[in-house]
């Protein structure tokens, strides 16, 4: 496996610097002469065109005053981002795909908004494979086969991550869209059981139809993505974006995030999801 940063963690430890260069206002000259380099390498590296080396995040962030109990987080941020189970995948399906795995995995607070599909998390084999074939970005049979595998792979890192929180809101045409004829009624079922007792980090809510307009009506899906004792920046998924997932500053999150508990409370609660998927099931057909 290639331990070198993918494009998306050039991105997030550039992003860092950035936000800590600038809460202390530091210009990009202070910076270079900090590290006895140009500028153009500050700005390289702070943009995400340039690996930066992690004696040199060090010694940024200790002059940037960043407290030892941050730097140790970012520190292992970006040395888990290095390489995981994710990289399997890498230059085999879409980079945007394997992104998005790749940073729902690190972060330690996932919200995710779902207006017709259930994520790949909480996803049946069957149900799964009824998507991969509907994906025009997956171009070959051994994609869909990837991308099927990328999904299970997934809903194991989230059972496996009981300190992190996953809270998903989905649209009821989710839990009416009828993806793979019988798979759906499988995948229906899985998710009643599942939902009434979810492992510990994921909260299922659904926004029913007579919700009426809402904080993410004509929004596609979405995952906002938060990183535990790393301040600043987040990553922000956007389901229909050719970049897939963004490397954000913490105005732009707050903004997400608000929207989000928005829609949180718009939706139905957990329990009242559980009753309208079981109501779902009965009228099946």
């Amino acid at each position: 496996m290639n331990r070198d940063l993918a494009p998306v963690q050039f991105r997030l430890a550039g992003a860092l610097l950035r936000h800590h260069r600038e809460a202390v206002r530091w210009t990009l000259e202070e910076a270079a002469a900090e590290l006895g380099c140009d500028t153009s390498k500050i700005s390289r590296i702070e943009t995400g065109h340039r690996k930066p080396k992690p004696g040199e995040m060090h010694v940024l962030l200790t002059a940037y005053g960043v407290t030892n109990r941050e730097r140790q987080a970012i520190a292992a941020l970006t040395e888990t981002a290095r390489g995981g189970w994710w990289g399997e995948y890498r230059g085999l399906l879409p980079g945007a795909m394997v992104d998005h795995a790749l940073f729902e995995s690190i972060a330690d607070d996932v919200m995710v908004w779902e207006p017709q599909a259930l994520p790949a998390f909480l996803q049946t084999f069957g149900y799964a494979a009824s998507v991969a074939a509907a994906d025009p970005s997956l171009e070959t049979d051994e994609q869909r086969r990837l991308a099927v595998l990328l999904a299970a792979s997934r809903a194991a890192s989230v059972r496996d991550r009981q300190h992190a929180a996953f809270t998903v809101v989905i649209g009821e045409a989710a839990l009416r869209q009828q993806v793979g004829g019988e798979a759906m009624l499988g995948q229906l079922r899985q998710l009643a059981s599942e939902a009434g007792g979810l492992s510990a980090p994921v909260t299922l809510q659904v926004i029913p139809f007579t919700a009426g307009a809402h904080p993410a009506i004509g929004a596609g899906p979405a995952s906002i993505m938060r990183f535990r004792h790393v301040t600043g920046i987040g990553a922000i998924y956007h389901g229909w974006s050719a970049a897939g997932v963004t490397v954000t500053r913490q105005a732009e999150l707050t903004g997400a995030v608000r929207r989000f508990e928005k829609l949180r409370q718009d939706s139905l609660s957990a329990q009242e999801s559980l009753e309208l998927i079981r109501e779902v099931i009965t009228a099946w057909r």
